[in-house]
C-alpha cells in the first residue's frame, strides 16, 4: 500500500519520526526539526488530495520550513553556529543516543551541505530517483554527491581512528 492509499493519519504515524531524524542529521536541533515537521505535515494535510508523492513532498517541505524558521528566529545565528562547530550532543535536547550516532552526526556535519542532504536522505532508505525529486536535481548528481560524501566520511573516520585501514568504515 502506498502513502496516498493509507490515508493521512497512517502516513503521519509511519513517517513523522523519519522527517525529524532527517533534519537532525542536517544539523537542526530536535525542537527545530519537530516544529518544521509539524508545519510540513499540516501543509501536506491541507493538500493531501493534490499531492502525488507525499514522501518527497514532505522531505522538501520540512527542509524549507526548517530553513525559513531558522532565518526568522532570533537565536538563528547561535543555533547555526552550534550546528557547524562544537559538540553535536546539543541536537538531542536530552535524548540519549549511542556514541556511534553522535559520531555519525559529527561526521555528517563536516560534509558540504549538498553531500550532507543526499546522505541524510540516503540514510532514510530513499532511492536515488526519490532523492533527486526531493532535491530537484538529476539522479546522476545524487549519485555523485553520495560517492563524494562516502569518500569524505571514510577519510574523516580514518583521521579520527588511525587504527582503521584506508577505506574501512567503523
Amino acid at each position: 500500500m502506498d502513502s496516498t492509499e493509507m490515508g493521512f493519519d497512517g502516513f503521519f504515524r509511519q513517517h513523522y519520526s523519519r522527517y525529524v531524524a532527517y533534519l537532525i542529521k542536517l544539523g537542526f536541533t530536535r525542537q527545530e526539526a519537530e516544529d518544521a515537521t509539524n508545519e510540513a505535515m499540516t501543509e501536506v494535510y491541507r493538500r493531501w488530495s493534490q499531492v502525488t508523492n507525499p514522501i518527497a513532498y514532505v522531505y522538501r517541505t520540512v527542509l524549507n520550513q526548517a530553513v525559513a524558521e531558522r532565518r526568522r528566529s532570533d537565536r538563528g545565528l547561535d543555533a547555526a553556529s552550534r550546528a557547524v562547530s562544537g559538540d553535536p550532543r546539543h541536537l538531542f535536547d536530552g535524548v540519549a543516543y549511542k556514541d556511534d550516532h553522535i559520531l555519525l552526526l559529527d561526521l555528517l556535519r563536516r560534509l558540504p551541505p549538498n553531500q550532507r542532504k543526499v546522505l541524510a536522505l540516503d540514510l532514510a532508505d530513499l532511492d536515488v530517483t526519490t532523492i533527486a525529486e526531493i532535491l530537484d536535481v538529476d539522479p546522476s548528481t545524487v549519485r555523485s554527491h553520495r560517492r563524494h560524501a562516502l569518500k569524505a566520511l571514510r577519510k574523516l573516520a580514518c583521521e579520527q581512528n588511525p587504527s582503521l585501514k584506508d577505506g574501512e568504515m567503523p
